[in-house]
């Protein structure tokens, strides 16, 4: 199992989020001995927790069959997805908390 590094962040040619479509250029990731990204890295989107992998072009492009359930399989990534959903749910908390407190009308 690859060894994670919480502040690892893989840096990559801009790419949409194969999940939610967001524009990227640095993921978060499993540690390696260097910051070079190689294509078949699973990286994480900030934004979804979506994993992603590096292309041969050095964007992101959809896991495979398998590189899904390696990602599925893998307790670090799916702690830090786990983090990842915690910190939006978390933002999304304040968000409503601090428009009702100014009295912005949700719908």
């Amino acid at each position: 199992m690859q060894q994670f590094d919480w502040g690892k962040k893989i840096v990559h040619k801009t790419a949409p989020c194969c999940e939610c479509g967001r524009l990227l250029n640095r993921s978060i990731g499993p540690a390696r001995n260097n910051d070079v990204p190689r294509p078949g890295d699973i990286c994480l989107c900030a934004y979804c927790g979506c994993g992603n992998v590096v292309a041969d072009d050095l964007g992101l492009r959809r896991p495979t069959d398998e590189e899904m359930l390696e990602i599925a399989r893998d307790r670090d990534i799916q702690q830090m997805r786990r983090a990842i959903q915690t910190a939006l749910d978390e933002m999304a908390e304040d968000a409503n908390t601090f428009s009702v407190e100014i009295g912005v009308e949700h719908k």
